[in-house]
């Protein structure tokens, strides 16, 4: 494998996302063709993921949700990994990041903070940078990919592994999170974030939420909150995100690697059930705000 393209891609999905795993795999294989993929995953699922993935994973029975991203070190094929979270798109070729960040032990896109936030699952930043005695704390929540080096990113993995094991250290009532506890141990060992253009946009960042996109033909571009106009390498449609959006792109690339009679009933069932929990979430959020909760 030439020095351009020496990185492999590695991601995860259980049962009720294995379906988006496949978009993610059939994106990368239009954008990064002839980039090794891997996917850790339920024993059970390996066989239906085996068409998409070249190298399959069988997940730790130990482990459990969020606690697998901190051993993605240990998961890894590759010496030099792009993780990605299964409810991704690709629509570019990761070669030029690769050149910006191979020699990084450990990197995702996010920055550094120093106002007080609390995370989705309950981190409050203030209570941890006045814990470690810091005064910027290392935010990559909600980025949901990283870039690391298998030789050299285990310092970081450890740490996050022992801020899990003290969690109840950084707070009362927090639930964990992958990203909580390695902001956390990026903090304490003063790892690095990339801050500018995006590599990964979500839905969340565009003006007035358009965005012009076409996975089929790897188009993704949009007026971004913070720096114009930008077209991403990956686009992460979280929990939530312009979910009607994200099954017509799931759709498209099913049809175009024409698989989509196969998995017919899956895509529309998942996409059904995902416009549901996004309509109720919306209507939840709505009425908490209106009674003051």
């Amino acid at each position: 494998m030439s020095d351009e393209i020496d990185y492999g891609i590695l991601t995860i999905c259980y049962d009720k996302d294995y379906i988006k795993a496949i978009g993610l795999a059939l994106s990368l294989e239009l954008t990064n063709y002839g980039v090794k993929r891997a996917v850790i995953a339920p024993q059970h699922l390996l066989s239906q993921l085996a068409p998409f993935f070249d190298i399959l994973i069988p997940e730790r029975t130990d482990l459990k949700g969020f606690e697998h991203k901190i051993y993605l070190d240990e998961y890894t094929p590759f010496e030099n990994t792009f993780f990605l979270d299964a409810d991704m798109l690709a629509f570019k070729n990761f070669q030029a990041i690769f050149k910006k960040w191979k020699n990084e032990k450990f990197i995702a896109q996010g920055c550094y903070s120093d106002s007080t936030f609390i995370s989705t699952f309950g981190l409050d930043s203030n209570f941890v940078l006045n814990t470690l005695g810091k005064e910027l704390l290392v935010n990559t929540s909600g980025a949901g990919h990283s870039f690391f080096k298998k030789s050299e990113a285990s310092l970081y993995f450890d740490e996050a592994r022992l801020v899990k094991e003290n969690y109840s250290y950084y707070g009362d009532n927090l639930r964990f999170a992958d990203e909580d506890a390695m902001n956390i141990a990026l903090t304490k060992l003063g790892g690095k974030v990339h801050e500018g253009e995006r590599f990964m946009g979500m839905p969340c960042h565009a003006l007035n939420s358009k965005i012009d996109i076409s996975v089929v033909q790897s188009i993704c571009s949009y007026n971004d909150e913070l720096y114009g106009v930008v077209s991403p390498c990956v686009m992460h449609f979280a929990a939530r995100q312009a979910t009607l959006l994200y099954i017509m792109q799931l759709i498209s690339i099913f049809s175009y690697y024409k698989i989509s009679s196969k998995y017919f009933f899956k895509l529309y069932f998942n996409g059904i059930n995902w416009i549901y929990d996004h309509t109720k979430w919306a209507l939840m959020q709505k009425l908490k705000s209106h009674f003051g909760m």
